[in-house]
């Protein structure tokens, strides 16, 4: 498994342009398939901000 991984590296470290296009291909990716689910989620599950109700407030430190 070494020397596919060795073989692999040293073919796109001579292929600078294509491993350029295969991150910017896999961050859009995992921008679309892996973080947008996931901001959506956090999105939809988020408390509302609330201002009022049952905050207390805690006393400020004398300086």
């Amino acid at each position: 498994m070494g020397r596919v991984a060795g073989n692999l590296e040293k073919w796109f470290d001579q292929r600078a342009d294509l491993k350029d296009k295969l991150e910017e291909i896999t961050n859009t990716l995992w921008d679309q398939l892996v973080l947008a689910p996931m901001r959506r989620l956090v999105a939809e599950n988020a408390p509302e901000v609330s201002h009022g109700g049952n905050v207390i407030k805690f006393p400020t430190r004398a300086a």
